[in-house]
């Protein structure tokens, strides 16, 4: 896979992904991702998950990029070494709005336009698990 072998796999992985994006002139990508850091990520922690990001950022240039969405703490309860990367064309953003947290809980914030993230999204470490942590 991508993360076990991204020598061999990550940029024809990427490619494809770019040729279907293209082939389905999509707006918005939501890419979900198990095992982020590969099949020994208990013992290797998240090696990749930046590769990973990169490679998707390079091969989608006209799409903005959420970055690799991953908890880090992989000692955690419940750690489950998913991950996503959030794409929109950057012709699309306008369409597109972020919720914002305001306070730690999670309880306020606003909604406010993806124009205003100029790059991947800022963890919240603050923020309860039950909630989005970017």
């Amino acid at each position: 896979g991508i993360f076990d072998d991204p020598d061999e796999a990550l940029r024809p992985w990427a490619d494809g992904l770019a040729a279907l994006v293209q082939r389905t002139r999509a707006d918005f990508i939501a890419l979900h991702m198990q095992e982020v850091g590969g099949s020994r990520w208990r013992t290797c922690g998240l090696n990749g998950a930046a590769a990973v990001a990169g490679a998707v950022e390079a091969a989608l240039p006209d799409h903005w990029s959420s970055g690799m969405m991953v908890r880090t703490d992989t000692a955690e309860d419940g750690f489950t070494a998913l991950g996503s990367i959030y794409l929109v064309r950057r012709s699309a953003m306008q369409l597109v709005r972020l919720w914002r947290w305001k306070e730690a809980e999670g309880a306020a914030g606003a909604f406010e336009s993806l124009r205003a993230a100029d790059g991947p999204l800022v963890p919240q470490p603050g923020l309860p698990p039950r909630h989005c942590r970017h």
